[in-house]
């Protein structure tokens, strides 16, 4: 009886199917890997990069501006989910804050109306008591649907940016018992929401946000381009 032997090149072809074995030959469910990526650029950049009517600008381009130092890496995030199914991805901070205060009222003093006129022993006046309240998820939320193609990748996708940017100041108020203003947060939101197609394992591009300056407004001086990578993922036992 002869002994039979595989050589190791060939035992992991068997192993895999082979090595240039189609997707429709491969078993086991097909996932899809989503990686986004938020790069901040200059305007004025922003501009060169869309010189005429059919550019768009390229990931490379954009990543070489972040290796030298013209351009700033904001976010990414990767998240892996079966094709032709829906998957979300959340990183946020539940920001709880009032939105409506009691009226105020006038300062009373527990000895009576003797030392309400001498103005003595007064309790601090009731001014701001926060009565109803809102939570605010500050972060970010990623939500997509893949569907592996004939060469692309088709996608829904939604996500969204949220940040506090500033406080507004609506009263003030700063006594010997401490402070007891009343502000409301600034929240900036970017959101995109869309169906596409992209080139599986390439970065395509998907569109620009505005982002915040130190003030908690618009800064139109910058620009935060939106890329996104689709590849897919071959599970088997």
């Amino acid at each position: 009886m002869k002994a039979l032997f595989l050589s190791p090149l060939l035992f992991v072809a068997f192993l895999s199917g082979g090595a240039k074995a189609s997707e429709k030959d491969r078993s086991g469910p097909r996932h899809v890997r989503i990686q986004t990526m938020l790069i901040e650029i200059p305007l004025t950049i922003h501009t060169e990069l869309f010189d005429s009517p059919l550019a768009l600008p390229t990931f490379d381009a954009a990543w070489q501006l972040v290796e030298q130092k013209k351009a700033k890496l904001i976010n990414s995030d990767v998240l892996i989910c079966r094709s032709g199914e829906k998957a979300t991805h959340e990183s946020y901070t539940e920001w709880i804050y009032p939105t409506e205060y009691a009226p105020p009222c006038l300062p009373c003093a527990p000895g009576g109306s003797k030392h309400f006129k001498q103005k003595t022993n007064w309790i601090r006046p009731d001014l701001t008591t926060p009565t109803a309240f809102e939570t605010r998820n500050v972060g970010n939320t990623l939500e997509m649907e893949p569907t592996i193609g004939e060469g692309i990748i088709d996608i829904r996708l939604a996500a969204e940016y949220i940040n506090l940017s500033a406080w507004h100041q609506w009263f003030n108020w700063k006594d010997q018992w401490g402070e007891a203003g009343i502000r409301f947060p600034d929240f900036y939101t970017r959101r995109v929401n869309l169906a596409t197609s992209v080139v599986r394992d390439r970065y395509g591009y998907l569109t620009s946000f505005t982002p915040y300056d130190a003030t908690g407004r618009r800064d139109p001086s910058r620009k935060q381009l939106f890329f996104i990578k689709a590849t897919p993922v071959f599970v088997s036992p």
